[in-house]
């Protein structure tokens, strides 16, 4: 069922995860919500599923519950988080001026408080069901998984429409079905409640290798190597046509998008990296287009 490409690829498409839940206590001031724990941005670091604005952005917003200590910077590190992310821990440790921290129990006290732990209750059983759909050897029970990860994601949907992490959650489905028209159109309803989504695509410099392709309102950055690029220009396109480009053995789709990086520009060629078709590689281009360059 799975080509030799396929199963070179990561893990794609995966929904920004609620990693930013702890069992604190929430009266620190000019913070709001939860503080982000370190086992959970560790997990979102190594993920790859997150840009490193929106990591930084959730600390600066959130704060954390640990402050920096040179075992915690090189267990960081090994993670491979990015310095701008290990800056913002480190200047929004919420608290450091509030003496010995007490934890407490979470207290669901209100009927959102109910709803809010059912949807990541919904969440996170429709992420582990999608790890089992990634990990299916046959059509037949990757068909069977995946109306699973659609039914729990349209559970967690309809208990909180307004989040989008279950909108990527079965955007993700329908990308590894090689449903396209219906993979798009849940991840720009992602879009449109504030989340962002995350590619794998090859570089096809020197040697390819692969990278992350955020796509999120009004931006687009690739990772690599604990490095991130802004695009810029106005236009993507796609210069080449699936048998056109050999990767790993495999007739893949190219196309190309203007980068910036300290005032260097470049015309950057890239290869998406779940399935290496033409239907992938612009839908990519059109949620690039409606959400980032022509809403700039």
């Amino acid at each position: 069922m799975k080509s030799k490409f396929y199963k070179s690829i990561l893990n794609s498409f995966v929904a920004v995860a609620i990693i930013f839940l702890s069992l604190t206590d929430l009266n620190a001031q000019n913070y709001t919500g939860s503080p982000v724990t370190k086992a959970r941005l560790i997990k979102a670091v190594q993920s790859k599923q997150f840009a490193v604005p929106t990591l930084v952005k959730q600390i600066r917003l959130s704060g954390t519950d640990f402050d920096i200590t040179p075992s915690v910077e090189r267990e960081l590190l090994a993670a491979r988080a990015n310095p701008q992310i290990i800056s913002a821990v480190r200047e929004n440790y919420r608290y450091r001026n509030q003496g010995v921290r007490k934890t407490t129990e979470r207290r669901v006290t209100s009927e959102r408080d109910i709803a809010g732990e059912r949807y990541e209750e919904l969440f996170y059983q429709g992420l582990e069901q999608l790890n089992q759909l990634r990990a299916s050897t046959s059509v037949e029970q990757a068909g069977r998984i995946s109306s699973n990860v659609i039914a729990t994601g349209n559970q967690a949907v309809k208990s909180n429409p307004a989040r989008p992490e279950a909108y990527t959650l079965i955007g993700a489905t329908h990308l590894f079905m090689r449903n396209f028209a219906e993979a798009q159109k849940y991840g720009q309803q992602a879009i449109d409640r504030g989340g962002s989504l995350a590619f794998p695509v090859y570089h096809l410099s020197g040697t390819p290798h692969i990278e992350t392709l955020h796509i999120g309102q009004g931006f687009v950055t690739v990772e690599s190597n604990q490095k991130f690029f802004e695009f810029n220009g106005s236009e993507v396109s796609n210069p080449r046509q699936q048998d056109d480009y050999s990767l790993n053995g495999t007739r893949v789709a190219v196309f190309s998008m203007p980068t910036n990086k300290n005032g260097r520009s470049d015309l950057w060629y890239f290869a998406p990296g779940s399935t290496g078709t033409p239907q992938e590689a612009n839908m990519i281009m059109q949620l690039i287009r409606k959400n980032s360059i022509n809403s700039r």
